[in-house]
């Protein structure tokens, strides 16, 4: 299992909860809504539409984040190699850590270093005042998708339940 070091989701009231040294598994920030796999996206802009989408479903900030997320990427491609991507921002539109995925059907360009196209993201958002946090939870993603078996396992799930009982059973840290 894949612990993290900051509160979940829906429980960040100020920044000193941040700071929690309680271990928390990454399912409390990647639920069912905020996964979705054998996505037919076929361009960077609908897969960073669908993540913030998720992500944030009901906010009345999502297309000030969407323009967050993209601008972070323009900046520097997020891909990994392996055909995972790790987008990421600090936004002040955030006020809890929260996570999305998506595994597309096909792979697409991301920009990845090893030239590899991308079939597997993960978008971390994170509030701004939360910069620790934020990579201790890029740093968490980042030891779910480091073994190459469990990135073939994440990108060929066949529902959100499969997803979601890979990241169960990854290795804590």
């Amino acid at each position: 299992m894949i612990f993290a070091t900051v509160a979940p989701a829906g429980q960040l009231d100020c920044p000193s909860d941040l700071h929690s040294r309680k271990p928390l598994h990454l399912l409390e920030f990647l639920t069912p809504s905020r996964i979705a796999v054998r996505e037919p996206l076929v361009d960077v802009d609908a897969v960073m539409t669908r993540l913030v989408a998720l992500a944030l479903p009901w906010s009345p900030a999502r297309e000030d984040t969407l323009r967050e997320v993209k601008a972070r990427e323009s900046v520097f491609p997020t891909a990994l190699g392996d055909g995972v991507a790790l987008p990421h921002v600090r936004s002040a539109n955030v006020q809890t850590v929260t996570l999305s995925a998506v595994a597309l059907q096909h792979a697409i360009p991301f920009g990845s270093r090893d030239g590899s196209d991308v079939d597997l993201f993960v978008l971390v958002l994170s509030p701004i005042n939360a910069p620790s946090e934020h990579l201790k939870m890029l740093r968490a993603v980042a030891k779910l998708v480091a073994q190459p078996a469990t990135i073939r396992a994440l990108r060929h799930a066949p529902s959100v339940a499969a997803f979601l009982k890979i990241v169960q059973q990854s290795p804590s840290f």
